[in-house]
């Protein structure tokens, strides 16, 4: 048996997914996968901490402690599960059985009855059918511009090689970086036979309650006052797309822009 009515959160990396997905889980109605259970897939009584995270002081108090719980991509966890699970091939009915199991012991633990889940990269769409029984997807997307700033601010891909970074011109970076961010571009259409929703960073940041409000709408989930009341305590800073304009010169920019407007 799949994994019902799931939510899945995908788009490029750097578009801020990760602040969607800590928001999102807040909900009381949802259940995922913590960055402890990620460390230890082993052990999935240690979702009964995610509960916390939804009590406001506490919440509020650890916001920024990554040392408790807090929703994880979760790469080790599902690489645990499925070993080819970067493999555009229907996952075998062994390893989706072993998979949907650790999935519903997380939900045993966690008060809420959808998944939540969030994935970044060329997540493969045969994965998504494999496992999941009529799923929600939300693709979040940002400007390019900043999502390709982000990659370089971040070195993305150099994180454990930095002479490597180094050693390309700015003009290498941002080549590299703007058509990995059409990759994902062209990817995102995969998903549209799905349940399918395209939404902006920039309209989550700019109003947090009225994004959340169309999320819910779209997944078919209420939208209580004890959510409301938890996202509207979230300092969110509108407006940060433009860190571009400082990290490339106005001649790497306009390299950029015509790099994007070309066909992959």
């Amino acid at each position: 048996m799949k994994i019902k009515n799931a939510i899945i959160i995908l788009g490029p990396g750097k578009s801020g997914s990760t602040l969607l997905n800590h928001m999102f889980s807040l909900h009381p109605d949802l259940y995922w996968i913590s960055t402890y259970v990620n460390k230890f897939p082993g052990h999935p009584e240690l979702t009964v901490f995610n509960n916390i995270y939804r009590l406001p002081k506490i919440e509020n108090l650890t916001r920024e402690k990554s040392n408790f719980p807090r929703p994880a991509e979760a790469f080790y966890f599902w690489t645990r599960h499925i070993k080819t699970f970067w493999s555009d091939k229907p996952v075998s009915t062994e390893q989706a059985a072993r998979l949907i199991k650790a999935l519903d012991k997380i939900r045993k633990y966690q008060s809420g009855n959808r998944l939540l889940i969030k994935l970044t990269g060329p997540t493969p769409p045969k994965l998504i059918e494999s496992i999941f029984e009529d799923p929600h997807i939300i693709w979040l997307d940002r400007d390019p511009r900043a999502t390709i700033a982000s990659y370089y601010a971040n070195k993305w891909l150099y994180k454990n090689r930095p002479e490597v970074f180094a050693s390309k011109s700015n003009l290498e970076l941002i080549k590299e970086y703007t058509e990995s961010y059409k990759k994902s571009e062209l990817h995102k259409g995969k998903f549209r036979d799905f349940k399918f929703l395209e939404v902006s960073y920039e309209d989550l940041t700019e109003e947090p309650t009225a994004f959340l409000k169309k999320i819910c709408e779209f997944t078919n989930l209420p939208y209580p006052s004890t959510f409301h009341s938890l996202i509207i305590d979230w300092d969110i800073k509108a407006g940060n797309n433009m860190k571009y304009q400082k990290l490339f010169t106005p001649a790497e920019i306009t390299y950029m822009d015509k790099i994007l407007q070309e066909k992959i």
